[in-house]
């Protein structure tokens, strides 16, 4: 992004140089919005509903998240694999 400056600004990843001016930003910020409006933002859009799937499974019961939830609620329990959350 245009706004880094500092001993620790880096290259983009779009390449180019860090102007860190208004209008710079404008025009950077104004690029990306063009580009979700083409193939690029289809796959971030199908790719952020992947992952919202993978949230939603973790968090139904028996996936990754309730069942570490559950883990963590009945630890040092002696029948934590039975308690009920």
């Amino acid at each position: 992004m245009q706004v880094r400056t500092g001993p620790g600004a880096q290259t983009p990843f779009r390449g180019g140089k860090i102007e860190g001016t208004d209008e710079a930003i404008a025009q950077e910020i104004k690029g990306v919005l063009e580009q979700l409006k083409g193939e690029v933002g289809e796959r971030k859009r199908s790719n952020a509903l992947d992952v919202r799937k993978m949230f939603v499974d973790a968090a139904k019961p028996g996936g990754g998240s309730w069942n570490g939830l559950r883990e963590l609620v009945n630890f040092g329990s002696a029948d934590s694999q039975t308690t009920k959350l």
